[in-house]
């Protein structure tokens, strides 16, 4: 009885030690606002409220009870802190541990974008609908402000003692009654009106042609752009001594009330900041792409401040031997070459205007090269894995970029205006839109199955094409309710088509197109789809589910996740499977916890499990191993002959899996053995260089 309880009792462990782990980065992502209470700072951004308790320095998740929740506005009332979602409001009153939704009266509103404390009152902004709601007894009832025009979208909010403002698209509107009755400043010379700040008895605004400053109470304004001429102003800030505001090219600042501004911080570059705040000292300044930055010298300085802050929403992967790649929503390209422990931002050696703008990354895994799309339709190419980029392009009309997409030495790009197809690393492009209907040219996604690729369209239907690309046939299912949607993704193997749908769950085929039935997670949008023999992955608005049938039946993976995570990418690197999430960035789990990869010889991806990858190869090659328990291993590559060409890998490893990776660049193309010695036994793989 004794023996059973131990056995049990290690099942449970291993079970439980089972589950996603989150990288250590990439860092930053999207600031929406901040604010301060008894000494700790919290940030809203689109995975939630983060909190720091040591003046921005570091960051912990402060709304994982509730799931990711996309935060638009931060305030603060007497002992509570509020943050708002587009069509609800969340409060705390224990600094940030614990948070309830709470609110009657805002069924209306669907697009809650800015919340402020004026006085004792609450004031909500809803975008949508252009109105603006009250609260006077913190939060807890909502009533529409009925005297503001309905059509205007409010941006900002502020006082000076009993007098409200807030500035709009209209211009400014003051209250004079603690905002029962509002009145349009119509004298004024301001236009819309993005931002107002206080300081002292003088409030700014920041208007459609520069900054304003008003010293009695509205009544009149005086311009005060000197050095921000032709700005757009989206951000003001009062320390008391000094104002800060921020365009779209950079941090700017002035310590004579606005009389003169200078700027912009060469610290902070051309990032846009979103959102500021004081704690003790310290400023600490939210940005649009990049995370928290913190100065400790009134601004002169700055530095990125992001630990614990995984907010990045990465919305693409590459894979390039030992290296991974990771294309970050409104933020950079980042790498890792070691499975996420550390990431590195190659993309500030791309040109300025790629700068939060990529939208789809590939990899040639043949020669090495890093293929990076920009917004406007612009193709990057790495030879050197991210450290420098060129633009080869020479015969490629310019258009949107939904997709990149690698396969045998072709780099096929899915834009607007149909399928381009380059054999040279982009630097010439051949239009391959043969078969695609004229009114469907705009191309999202591709996939391979056997000699088939497929593609599918952001106006719902899919192609496949037998000749590698050169002609393409209409294999979409028919229209109707169940079928009228968007297809995100598409996948194949063994026979069986996969569409992802951006509402609808999956459709399946299992005869090439020519009838679909739906599949299961059908409430669910499909943002990736990810075969492994006949196993496949789905990344949904709901994290990971996996089928090991063809479709038939899915399953969640999960554990570890936090709940309601949003996953948005996939890729499979050696025997791991990483995820990119919708604001918490990359996360990882073996693949053995969660499928049986016992004869899965060849993956998506061009990885291998049971081999080098890739076989052959060019300039280096992966090479998989593992060990059941810890201990010492080596990896070494010997000629034709016998002779020792290479020791790759030498030392002890722990438990589970590794990789080794030899370059080869300087050996003779050719075969060559690999021999791998583990506890466990030895294997012998055959590595085929060539030129």
């Amino acid at each position: 009885m004794k023996y059973l309880v131990c056995v049990i009792a290690l099942v449970i462990a291993s079970s439980t030690s089972a589950q996603w782990k989150q990288a250590a980065g990439p860092y930053g992502g999207q600031i929406t606002s901040l604010a301060t209470f008894a000494g700790d700072v919290f940030a809203g951004t689109p995975a939630g409220v983060y909190r720091s308790t040591d003046s921005g320095a570091t960051w912990t998740s402060s709304m994982a009870a509730v799931g990711t929740i996309p935060i638009t506005s931060i305030t603060v009332l007497d002992t509570a802190v509020f943050a708002t979602k587009a069509n609800g409001v969340y409060r705390s009153t224990d600094k940030g541990r614990s948070w309830r939704q709470i609110g009657t009266g805002l069924s209306n509103a669907s697009d809650i974008t800015v919340i402020a404390t004026l006085g004792r009152q609450l004031f909500i902004s809803d975008g949508f609908y252009g109105g603006v709601y009250r609260s006077t007894n913190r939060g807890v009832n909502w009533s529409p402000v009925t005297t503001l025009p309905v059509d205007t979208t409010i941006y900002c909010f502020s006082s000076i003692g009993t007098t409200f403002f807030a500035g709009s698209e209209w211009g400014l509107f003051r209250s004079a009654d603690s905002g029962s009755t509002w009145t349009l400043l119509t004298d004024a010379p301001l236009g819309s009106v993005y931002a107002l700040a206080v300081q002292g008895a003088s409030i700014f605004a920041a208007a459609q042609d520069g900054i304003y400053r008003s010293s009695d109470s509205g009544a009149s304004w005086e311009p005060e752009s000197s050095g921000l001429e032709g700005m757009s102003v989206q951000t003001l800030f009062s320390t008391g001594s000094a104002l800060y505001s921020s365009a779209y090219s950079g941090l700017y600042f002035t310590t004579n009330s606005g009389q003169s501004w200078s700027g912009p911080n060469a610290t902070l570059g051309s990032l846009t900041v979103t959102a500021m705040t004081a704690v003790g000292t310290s400023i600490i300044a939210g940005t649009r792409s990049a995370g928290i930055f913190l100065s400790s010298d009134a601004g002169f300085t700055w530095t990125g401040s992001n630990t614990g802050l995984s907010i990045s929403s990465v919305s693409g992967f590459a894979v390039l031997g030992p290296r991974l790649f990771a294309n970050c929503v409104n933020s950079d390209l980042f790498v890792t070459e070691d499975s996420g422990a550390t990431w590195t931002d190659v993309s500030s050696a791309m040109p300025s205007n790629y700068n939060n703008s990529l939208q789809a990354i590939a990899a040639n895994p043949d020669d090495g090269s890093v293929f990076a799309a920009s917004l406007y339709g612009e193709i990057l190419v790495s030879p050197d894995s991210g450290v420098t980029w060129i633009n080869p392009t020479t015969s490629y009309s310019s258009t949107t970029i939904s997709a990149l997409y690698e396969q045998n030495g072709l780099l096929f790009a899915g834009t607007g205006a149909g399928i381009f197809v380059s054999s040279d690393d982009g630097s010439t492009w051949v239009d391959e839109s043969s078969g695609l209907l004229a009114i469907d040219l705009v191309v999202t996604s591709f996939a391979t199955s056997g000699n088939t690729m497929y593609c599918s369209s952001a106006t719902g239907l899919v192609y496949s094409s037998n000749d590698s690309g050169m002609t393409w046939n209409n294999i979409s299912p028919p229209s109707g309710a169940a079928y009228n949607n968007y297809f995100s993704e598409v996948a194949g193997t063994d026979g069986v088509l996969f569409l992802g749908t951006e509402s609808n769950g999956i459709l399946i085929s299992t005869n090439d197109g020519a009838t679909w039935k739906t599949g299961a997670l059908a409430s669910n949008a499909i943002y990736g789809l990810l075969t492994i023999g006949p196993d496949i992955f789905a990344a949904t608005d709901a994290g990971v589910y996996v089928s090991q049938d063809l479709g038939r039946t899915w399953n969640t993976a999960n554990d570890g996740l936090t709940d309601g995570t949003s996953v948005e990418a996939l890729a499979i690197q050696g025997t791991t499977l990483y995820a990119g999430t919708g604001g918490s960035g990359v996360w990882s789990r073996p693949l053995s916890e969660m499928v049986d990869l016992s004869g899965v010889s060849r993956l998506a991806d061009h990885t291998v499990i049971d081999g080098n990858y890739p076989n052959p190869f060019t300039r280096e090659t992966t090479i998989p191993f593992s060990l059941s328990t810890a201990g010492h291993a080596t990896v070494t590559i010997y000629d034709v002959l016998g002779h020792e060409v290479a020791a790759v890998a030498n030392g002890n490893f722990s438990s589970g899996s590794h990789q080794a990776v030899w370059d080869g660049t300087h050996t003779p193309a050719g075969t060559y053995q690999c021999v791998i010695v583990t506890p466990d036994g030895t294997r012998t793989l055959a590595l085929e260089r060539v030129n």
